[in-house]
């Protein structure tokens, strides 16, 4: 069965499958999935109302789509598509390709001698396209470019800032109710609410690498020697299988991947010009990733039409 709230592929129950074949109910991996979908569904129609939902602030309007929408903290923008649109993010993008253009054949030149651009630490990089000496350096660079800007709710199911969370001093915890703050996350969901980390990771968005803990912990944890299995490759490669979530749940997809990935795309910045082989009109591709058909989703809908076919459901032009 599919998850309603994460989209995990599970083994149900035998009443679950019956009332999601029979009656059209939908299905959840575990109890903290169905919990996060319910806040979720609750905190939009509150906002859809116009009332200040129980957690976050009620701000606004969007200065691109015009909507009022929830933040942890003040910020401009509701989305990371809305601030995509918008002229700032523009100007921010010609801006830095403008510096990476005037810095291509310093940085060829220097190979894989690389100086960090968060931190100013030099570190030889294992691939020439690294620029950071670590992921938590990696996170504060996004964070910088994006979460700065667009709206932060901060509850059981973040959409978005996954970086910027994940950069605060204490983690906050996001079970409703709940207002501990501290270093690590994850003992503190085992230990006080029982819930285990691999679905909570689920239920929230995160991926299942992704460690629940603070930047200076996790500094010192990655600075420690490494003893027993974290120098034992044989031992590692036989722990993949054993991994939370690994066996049972399977597809999952997580809404920070996600988000990273949509990030990495917007700053590549648009892609070559193409030739509409509809019309025969030369267009601009949005990206550099894949080869765009069409010029328009109107033009590929009259292609398909003329020629006795039916798009794809969701097909793109």
């Amino acid at each position: 069965m599919v998850c309603a709230h994460c989209g995990c592929t599970f083994k149900g129950t035998d009443s679950q499958a019956f009332h999601f074949k029979y009656e059209g109910r939908v299905a959840y991996c575990s109890t903290i999935c169905r919990t996060a979908a319910s806040s979720q569904k609750s905190r939009e129609q509150a906002i859809r109302e116009g009332k200040k939902p129980r957690k976050g602030v009620l701000t606004g309007p969007c200065p691109t789509c015009g909507k009022m929408f929830e933040s942890q903290t003040d910020k401009v923008f509701c989305s990371l598509e809305c601030y995509n649109k918008s002229p700032q993010f523009k100007e921010m993008l010609k801006a830095n390709c403008k510096k990476g253009n005037e810095r291509t054949q310093e940085i060829w030149a220097k190979r894989m001698q690389c100086v960090c651009p968060v931190c100013k630490k030099e570190f030889r990089a294992d691939k020439s396209h690294r620029r950071f000496c670590s992921h938590l350096c990696y996170r504060k660079s996004k964070a910088d470019l994006f979460d700065a800007w667009i709206a932060n709710p901060q509850q059981i199911a973040l959409p978005q800032c996954y970086d910027e969370f994940m950069l605060q001093d204490e983690l906050p915890c996001l079970i409703e109710g709940c207002e501990w703050k501290g270093r690590h996350l994850s003992i503190h969901l085992n230990n006080v609410h029982g819930v285990k980390a691999a679905e909570f990771k689920r239920a929230a968005g995160f991926n299942l690498k992704t460690g629940l803990v603070s930047p200076d912990l996790f500094q010192e944890l990655s600075e420690r020697q490494k003893r027993g299995v974290a120098i034992d490759v044989v031992l590692q490669q036989k722990g993949k299988s054993n991994m939370p979530g690994k066996g049972v749940v399977r597809s999952y997809q997580s809404l920070e991947g996600k988000e990273h990935r949509r990030k990495a795309r917007l700053l590549v910045g648009p892609g070559p010009k193409r030739v509409c082989i509809g019309c025969g009109t030369t267009f601009q591709q949005s990206t550099l990733f894949g080869r765009t058909l069409y010029c328009t989703i109107a033009c590929r809908d009259k292609a398909y039409k003329d020629a006795g076919k039916q798009p794809a459901k969701g097909l793109s032009a």
